[in-house]
């Protein structure tokens, strides 16, 4: 289907969202799914091509766009459409994945995120508020500066919209910022037995890096974390 770029909207000093208008199309998508957007043609050069997968961050609750949060790294296809006019048309394919919140409302979530891998932890975000799910949701988030934590003020106000939800952001250089109150360092075991209330009962989704993945599987099988309670998305949206 066609979509029109509605916003650029820039969330770090290098992470921009991008929100397309459907112009009252319906496009079925659960939130924590991925999609392809392919361009018509490229203004720069990009040697993956003018289609690309990108993590939805925005929630179905978001009624009439859709959008993807990325790292900008001057790769053709972004710049592309960082440089791009309100109104320009891209393709939008059909929504993958399942990524997703599970279905039975009462089972707790843990959400590992790292960077810009937020983006599907922000759609499930949205949607858990908008529709006040009861799902026991806690969200621990890191990022190197309290300047690159991506929706950092949706992020401090979601736990006022459901009390369901439990957000704990870190900073991994906290030396950089003289106001900083909040956690630093990396996610590891003991800020997961801090925040986590239910870790025997909790499913495990995390997102990011693939280093950062692949430490965070370790960390938690180190704590006894079944491998069936471990969901994992290697994010590619770096490049």
């Amino acid at each position: 289907m066609r979509v029109k770029l509605h916003q650029v909207r820039q969330e770090t000093p290098d992470v921009s969202t991008f929100v397309f208008s459907l112009d009252g199309q319906r496009y079925p998508y659960v939130a924590g799914q991925f999609a392809f957007f392919e361009l018509d043609a490229l203004r720069y050069d990009d040697p993956r091509g003018k289609r690309r997968h990108f993590t939805l961050s925005s929630s179905p609750t978001e009624q009439g766009i859709v959008q993807f949060t990325t790292k900008l790294r001057g790769f053709g296809l972004k710049e592309t459409l960082r440089q791009a006019p309100k109104g320009f048309e891209v393709n939008l394919e059909e929504a993958r994945g399942r990524f997703c919140l599970p279905d039975d409302v009462a089972q707790p979530v843990v959400f590992l995120g790292g960077g810009v891998g937020i983006t599907p932890f922000r759609a499930m975000l949205r949607y858990a508020a908008d529709e006040n799910l009861a799902h026991p949701i806690t969200l621990l988030y890191s990022a190197p500066t309290p300047e690159h934590l991506v929706f950092r003020r949706e992020f401090e106000s979601l736990p006022q919209e459901n009390s369901n939800v439990k957000i704990v952001m870190s900073v991994s250089d906290a030396s950089k910022s003289e106001t900083w109150q909040g956690e630093t360092g990396r996610i590891d075991a003991a800020k997961i037995q801090k925040y986590a209330d239910d870790i025997p009962n909790s499913i495990f989704y995390t997102c990011g890096p693939p280093p950062m993945v692949q430490a965070m599987e370790e960390v938690l099988k180190s704590m006894g974390v079944a491998e069936d309670k471990i969901r994992v998305e290697r994010f590619s949206g770096y490049v």
